[in-house]
């Protein structure tokens, strides 16, 4: 479903409802489908109160209890910092996600909260936030929250603004885990200690 453009935020809420329902899909990709465009737009809108947003609906999806997603691809989405928490708050509920790809959207400090539902989550390995303009001190918060989290195995912070404190951070949490059991992508960070 990469790339269909749901156009809408009731058609893509249709599809979120019709996926609860359906039990057997453990693999979806929904990249580059802009699911955050109608939330940046910002309130010009007049929308009823039971119609919610298109990011409203996948939290519902994630957070479902019964959800038995394994890989979740929502790169490239226009996601901004409100939606890391929502998907965060999802995700403490959720126990089959291994794979979380959110890289190339706007999570930015976002990417802290949804980190913190790491404590409450035991099922989640990959989670790529990769480009996402995470700025040093979420870096360093990110790093703190995966120290509490032994089931997470890679993380994507490729293209992040990390700056000195928080490369440090995460180089120095890599070390503590030792053995490999943890592997951080860096690549085209900004590691600058000006950051």
């Amino acid at each position: 479903l990469a790339k269909v453009h749901f156009g809408e935020a009731l058609s893509f809420q249709r599809m979120v409802e019709a996926l609860i329902q359906n039990r057997s899909i453990t693999a979806l990709n929904l990249s580059h489908n802009d699911i955050g465009f109608e939330d940046n737009r910002g309130s010009t809108t007049h929308r009823p109160e039971s119609e919610g947003t298109s990011t409203n609906a996948l939290s519902k999806l994630i957070g479902d209890w019964k959800c038995r997603l394994c890989y979740l691809d929502l790169s490239s989405n226009l996601l901004t910092a409100p939606v890391g928490g929502m998907i965060g708050g999802a995700l403490r509920k959720n126990n089959s996600l291994v794979t979380l790809n959110l890289s190339h959207n706007g999570l930015k400090e976002g990417a802290a909260e949804l980190c913190m539902s790491l404590k409450h989550n035991a099922a989640l390995s990959h989670l790529d936030l990769g480009f996402n303009r995470i700025p040093a001190h979420t870096a360093f918060t990110i790093s703190q929250l995966v120290r509490e989290n032994e089931t997470l195995r890679r993380l994507g912070l490729n293209g992040s603004l990390l700056g000195r404190i928080g490369s440090i951070a995460l180089l120095g949490l890599c070390a503590e885990r030792g053995g490999g059991s943890l592997t951080i992508d860096m690549q085209l960070a900004n590691t600058d200690q000006r950051m």
